[in-house]
Order: structure tokens, then C-alpha cells, then sequence
């Protein structure tokens, strides 16, 4: 009970900045043990093909995710907000519009690529 003490005490003179670090950790971790449960899930459910169309889905939107958000959010979000800590407002709309933009780039990109190139058939 005491130990327990010791880290609420701990936790509660944190820093706002290391309670999100900290819950952000907790959350990947939840977030990965669920897709490793999840996995054999959907090895048993499925079949070879629709497992391998599956895969092949979720590979597209991992590029597709890097190249519309520019992953903003891992780094250039904080510096940005403590840097322009008084026109926030501004920088978030600016930043939603940048990977607004880049999303709809993207979109149109691989549309007229799957209806001309032939390349996306699969997807």
C-alpha cells in the first residue's frame, strides 16, 4: 500500500508534458497487444487470400498515412504549439490544412493511377 502511495505522489508532481508521455506510452502498449490478440483472430477467421488482401490493405494505408499526414503529429505539433504559444489557433488550422490538402493529393493521386495505370487493381 505504501509503494502504491509513493507512485500517486510520484505521478501527481509530474510535469504535464511527462503524464502525457507517460499515458501516451501506456496507450501504445494497449494498442499493440491488441492487434498481437487480434492477429490469430483473424488467421483463424479468414482465409489465406482474404487474410493476404487484408494484409496488402493495411500495407497501402501505412504509406498512405505517411505520406498525407506527413506524420505532423509525432514532433511538429508540440514545438509548433510551444513555439507559436500565441497563435495556436492558427497553427492547428494550418497544420489540418496542410494534411487536408496532402490527403486530397494523395487520393486524387491514386485514383487516376488505378484508373489509368492499371496499378491499384488489387486495393
Amino acid at each position: 500500500m505504501m509503494g502504491i502511495k509513493s507512485y500517486l505522489n510520484k505521478f501527481k508532481t509530474m510535469s504535464e508534458a511527462a503524464k502525457a508521455s507517460f499515458f501516451f506510452t501506456i496507450c501504445s502498449f494497449i494498442q499493440k497487444g491488441i492487434a498481437l490478440i487480434t492477429t490469430p483472430i483473424f488467421t483463424r477467421l479468414l482465409s489465406t487470400d482474404e487474410y493476404g488482401s487484408y494484409t496488402v490493405y493495411q500495407s497501402w494505408y501505412a504509406i498512405a498515412i505517411i505520406f498525407c499526414t506527413l506524420h505532423i503529429e509525432h514532433g511538429a505539433f508540440n514545438t509548433g504549439l510551444i513555439k507559436y504559444e500565441n497563435k495556436r489557433e492558427e497553427f492547428i488550422s494550418s497544420l489540418l490544412g496542410l494534411t487536408s490538402v496532402l490527403t486530397i493529393a494523395f487520393f486524387l493521386l491514386a485514383f487516376w493511377l488505378k484508373n489509368t495505370c492499371y496499378i491499384l487493381d488489387d486495393v
